[in-house]
């Protein structure tokens, strides 16, 4: 036990004094996966004068925060349900959120888990393990360290094909801890074509977007500022802000996008990656999609932009039979006018 409690502390003394420094980089998503020539995040562009290409590089930040919508937050209890499934991952890549989705194994993004070997130049690509500080669970806490030791905890497209990181559908994980804190509390994916889960997101179900609280300084409307110099990057002041995950009031607005991935225009920014897209059914909460990428679009208004992007989770369906041993839900089996019962 002491050499446990040891290791946690002094991996996490790593990450609160050095691991900021390249977090905010690592983190940060490729804004320009997926965008066709001319196009550039979302944003139609000609050749563009470098002070237009200056300008737009800052609203990066600013634009995954859409104002024609409530943007406010509710704590939910850690104890139970989406809050007690949900984590942070720290690794040397940066961080991800993460939800369990069957005892012992969490859902998270290839970006913030996983070493990029197009970022490697040169150096020895990290292990899995290697590069993992740890996972987690809310509320966040030096005490509540867990680890995936062995490289075959880690399943991901990106990891049986180094070409699967230039396609943005492939970027999750499932990572299976070595000792579940939680192992009660699981959300399970549901498959559905990207159509029909936006068809029935717009008058069937409700999609909620659950995130961690911001680490951003924020204005009277909780607005944040995106400032990245002034945002929490301290664990300790971090932990105070991770006690519990937040769920976005108003349902997210799902759209079409690019490349197999599915739009939103639920509040995002840096460091929420891997924070799910989630929907209750007759009392159940099921997976409909994990948060990706924050594109720069319209600030005021979601309507006719590719706004920021999800992975749907029929995506990563495969996988997580192959892991989990059973199958995702099927939507159709489980929408409120079928009658049918919700098999587990």
């Amino acid at each position: 036990m002491k050499n446990t409690l040891l290791f946690t502390f002094k991996t996490l003394f790593i990450l609160s004094m050095a691991f900021e420094v390249n977090a905010i980089v690592a983190i940060r998503p490729n804004l320009h996966v997926g965008m066709k020539d001319g196009e550039n995040c979302g944003m139609k562009s000609t050749q563009g004068s470098a002070s237009q290409i200056a300008e737009l590089s800052g609203l990066l930040h600013k634009t995954a925060w859409f104002q024609d919508r409530d943007n406010s937050m509710t704590e939910i209890s850690t104890d139970t349900g989406v809050g007690a499934a949900m984590a942070t991952v720290f690794t040397k890549s940066g961080r991800s959120q993460a939800i369990q989705v069957c005892p012992g194994v969490y859902l998270a993004t290839a970006h913030g888990v996983l070493d990029d070997p197009n970022k490697a130049h040169g150096r020895d690509l990290e292990t899995p393990s290697g590069n993992m500080y740890g996972i987690i669970p809310y509320p966040l806490s030096r005490e509540t360290v867990m680890s995936a030791k062995s490289n075959s905890s880690y399943v991901s497209p990106r990891l049986r094909d180094a070409a699967n990181w230039k396609v943005s559908t492939t970027d999750y994980v499932f990572i299976k801890v070595d000792k579940a804190l939680k192992p009660n509390h699981f959300v399970r994916p549901v498959r559905a074509t990207n159509a029909k889960l936006i068809e029935s997101s717009n008058d069937q179900i409700e999609v909620n977007l659950y995130r961690p609280e911001t680490r951003f300084n924020t204005d009277e409307h909780g607005n944040p500022d995106h400032n990245l110099d002034t945002w929490v990057t301290d664990f300790d002041e971090m932990a105070n802000l991770y006690q519990s995950p937040m769920q976005v009031n108003e349902p997210c607005n799902l759209q079409r996008a690019y490349e197999g991935l599915i739009g939103s225009d639920c509040p995002n920014e840096d460091s929420v990656s891997g924070s799910p897209e989630i929907t209750n059914i007759d009392g159940a909460d099921f997976i409909v999609g994990m948060h990706i990428q924050g594109l720069a679009v319209n600030p005021d208004s979601i309507d006719g932009q590719v706004p920021n992007a999800l992975i749907p989770s029929s995506e990563f369906c495969a996988d997580y039979e192959s892991v989990c041993g059973q199958p995702c839900v099927n939507l159709e089996e489980v929408l409120p006018q079928s009658g049918g019962d919700i098999s587990i």
